[in-house]
């Protein structure tokens, strides 16, 4: 029966003997039976970038020179191809080097704790689905755990919650907005709608009326002024 395959990491001795280049061969035939024990032995990437033949190789690597900026972006590993190369006139072994892809592509990774939720997240997409609770309960079990998970961006209300959600967009507009997530009757059981809250717009002041033109005593005046005149008047 043939071994399982499993994930490369870099503490594996064959891992180590490829990235250290201490494999030597008398000829590319058995630099390929030793890559295919390799394909045999580790998942191989499949992504349609990732174009091997029986000279080459690409597999993820847990903590293979993993950067601080990916660190951040929950990634723990990279993708490394290997090729079969002559390295002497009578010699052959491998050639490697890291492959530089988006970390939605990398096979495992940490989840990375946010503030803001995204639209990625398994309740936040059960709501976009419209999903049906049969219950009221059930719908606000649904806001209640969101609401713990992310008790800086969410404040909640009776049958509803008020929750920041960072998405991605391309123009200018703030990547964190603001919603209102409230439960709602369906025709059968009950979902949780969904709406940007946006500020609603302030209504006009209505003007004030133009003073009153004419002589000071057709003018409206405050309780000071109305002292300073009758000061004014006893003086005259």
């Amino acid at each position: 029966m043939p071994a399982k395959k499993r994930f490369a990491i870099i503490k594996d001795p064959v891992i180590q003997a490829v990235l250290g280049g201490h494999y030597a061969f008398a000829n590319n035939e058995q630099a390929q039976k030793q890559l295919a024990i390799i394909k045999a032995s580790y998942f191989i990437s499949k992504h349609p970038e990732h174009k091997d033949d029986a000279d080459t190789c690409t597999l993820w690597i847990r903590d293979y020179e993993v950067t601080e900026e990916q660190l951040e972006q929950g990634v723990i590993g990279n993708f490394l191809k290997i090729h079969c190369v002559k390295t002497a006139p009578n010699s052959f072994g491998f050639f490697c080097k890291k492959v530089d892809i988006d970390a939605s592509v990398h096979p495992q990774r940490k989840r990375v704790q946010q503030r803001h939720p995204n639209w990625g997240h398994p309740i936040l997409r059960s709501i976009e689905r419209k999903r049906s609770y049969p219950t009221v309960d059930n719908a606000q079990a649904e806001l209640t755990l969101l609401q713990q998970e992310y008790p800086h961006a969410a404040v909640p209300g009776p049958n509803k919650l008020y929750l920041m959600v960072f998405g991605r967009t391309d123009s200018n507009e703030k990547r964190v907005k603001k919603y209102v997530l409230e439960i709602k009757q369906a025709e059968k059981g009950y979902y949780i709608d969904c709406v940007e809250n946006t500020p609603k717009p302030r209504t006009p002041s209505p003007k004030k009326p133009a003073p009153a033109t004419g002589t000071a005593a057709e003018a409206p005046v405050g309780n000071f002024t109305a002292k300073l005149a009758l000061k004014r008047n006893k003086k005259k």
